[in-house]
């Protein structure tokens, strides 16, 4: 049986309320300088929206290791499979009704934008690059994709997987 902690879901579905919150402002405040909210305002509840983001991540994380409590590594297969269906398919399935709605509406209203190439649609599917929401869920699955191992240095080697965090943290800044 499953126990849900509603704290986690409510936090993350807090956060992506802030997360539409914060798409919403941002055009605002980059937008003209005749805004009804003062710029000082927005750039305010900028800075806080943007915790929402490391919020869901958090909370995705969490709920990840909760669900994998007894998660073995004979079960890896099983594991992987369950997060592609969860992360990837349905972000292939999303990018799919938006390149048929965006060639049908080209056909029939006859306009074309220049930035969605085949290589910008590409690379959207390969989590590589193209549509901007790509770059979370390129984050997401490889945080999943990472998870078994470091689940397993956790168990196994606690202070190899400090190190092994404390590494990847400073390779991103070098990145």
């Amino acid at each position: 049986m499953k126990h849900k902690i509603e704290a986690i879901d409510y936090l993350r579905g807090s956060s992506i309320f802030a997360i539409i919150l914060l798409h919403i402002i941002l055009p605002t405040y980059n937008g003209p300088k005749t805004a009804y909210v003062s710029s000082a305002f927005l750039f305010s509840l900028r800075d806080i929206l943007n915790y929402s983001v490391v919020t869901i991540v958090l909370c995705s994380g969490f709920s990840l290791y909760m669900s994998a409590k007894n998660f073995q590594i004979n079960s890896l297969w099983q594991f992987y499979k369950g997060r592609i269906k969860k992360l990837i398919l349905p972000l292939w399935i999303i990018l799919t009704c938006g390149v048929i709605l965006y060639w049908i509406f080209g056909l029939l209203l006859d306009f074309r934008i220049d930035f969605v190439t085949t290589d910008y649609i590409i690379k959207s599917y390969l989590l590589i690059g193209g549509v901007p929401i790509v770059w979370f869920l390129a984050l997401m699955t490889g945080l999943t994709l990472l998870f078994p191992l470091l689940k397993y240095m956790f168990d196994k080697h606690n202070h190899l997987s400090i190190i092994f965090i404390s590494g990847l943290y400073i390779a991103s800044y070098a990145a």
